[in-house]
């Protein structure tokens, strides 16, 4: 069906498979935009949500937050160098190749390992102890400009 070897070659397998090539590669073209537009949402959504918590409460740093703002603005750039290439292939391509490198080879990364070196702030604590921010009825006390959350006990119970 694709060699011609009965000598009734019309081309149509080979025909089929290009068409399914270009059907799957204009679908990864699509999907990989949509993860840059997803990308971008998501960590405008970390970047409001740890920005309008009170300072005293805040775990997660806001330079790390910041980090993720730059790779947003990457990510908009690169979602909008994948729709202009469609208007022009050549140049529009290179740029996103390029911010697309710059934005997961290297931010990405770094902002994944901050990530990873703060988390255990967020979490509670495996030792078994009472954590507070965990732990309803807390009460509020301030040590060296950080705050210390602590068990309110009443003398009740």
């Amino acid at each position: 069906w694709m060699d011609g070897s009965n000598n009734n070659f019309d081309g149509i397998g080979w025909k089929s498979l290009e068409i399914n090539f270009f059907i799957m590669d204009g679908l990864l073209d699509w999907v990989d935009a949509f993860e840059w537009i997803c990308l971008f949402n998501i960590l405008i959504l970390i970047y409001f949500s740890v920005g309008t918590q009170m300072v005293e409460h805040r775990v997660l740093s806001m330079w790390w937050t910041r980090l993720g703002l730059v790779i947003a603005f990457l990510s908009f750039v690169d979602f909008s160098a994948d729709l202009l290439r469609l208007e022009e292939w050549r140049s529009f391509a290179n740029f996103a190749i390029f911010v697309a490198i710059i934005n997961t080879c290297f931010f990405l990364p770094v902002w994944l390992l901050w990530l990873s070196c703060t988390i255990r702030h967020v979490m509670p604590s495996s030792s078994g102890a009472v954590d507070a921010a965990w732990t309803p009825g807390q009460e509020r006390e301030q040590t060296q400009g950080r705050a210390v959350f602590s068990v309110y006990q009443d003398s009740h119970s």
